[in-house]
């Protein structure tokens, strides 16, 4: 018999039983690692599920940006259109109404937009952080004591110019009348 018939007996009839032995350990090791790529496998399906996921909500996030930024610019229209001011001056409250949505008063954009609008016509002369702080105030109150924000200010814009109150002092006595249930 050639050596060639020989081993091909060896290798797949077993005639060496060392060899043999090798093959089916060799056999069961690559089965074994089929077996682990499967387990290897499934972390790397799962990750990309979660990264379709992803995907889809970062999609989500730019579309609620370009609507957010659609609702921005309408809204600094209006306030421009009901300040009757210059682009610049108008830009100054925009950039204070984001500032105080993005606080977390206002029930919604158009709402600190129009608190805003507001405070410019009854505070005009104050700083920025100035007003951002009167309209917060304002909106706190009117969630508290279930007071119209606009009211609140036309109350504290009287006691500053009729009293020379601060702002601060201003709010202390509207925010002590209304817990003494004077409203």
């Amino acid at each position: 018999m050639g050596d060639l018939e020989k081993q091909v007996r060896i290798l797949f009839q077993g005639d060496d039983i060392g060899i043999s032995k090798t093959i089916n350990k060799m056999s069961r090791d690559i089965h074994g690692f089929g077996d682990g790529l499967e387990d290897i496998g499934e972390p790397f399906a799962s990750a990309a599920e979660k990264v379709a996921i992803l995907s889809a909500a970062i999609a989500g996030i730019a579309i609620a940006g370009l609507n957010a930024s659609a609702d921005i610019e309408a809204e600094s229209e209006k306030m421009q259109a009901s300040l009757g001011l210059p682009a610049e001056e108008a830009e100054r409250f925009e950039e204070i109404a984001k500032k105080v949505y993005s606080s977390g008063f206002g029930e919604d954009l158009s709402s600190a937009f129009d608190a805003a609008t507001t405070a410019q016509k009854r505070f005009g002369d104050e700083t920025d952080e100035s007003l951002q702080g009167i309209i917060e105030k304002s909106m706190t109150m009117q969630k508290v004591f279930d007071v119209d924000y606009a009211e609140t200010m036309a109350g504290v814009s009287t006691l500053m110019s009729n009293f020379g109150m601060s702002s601060e002092e201003a709010f202390g006595f509207v925010t002590k009348g209304l817990q003494d249930g004077l409203n």
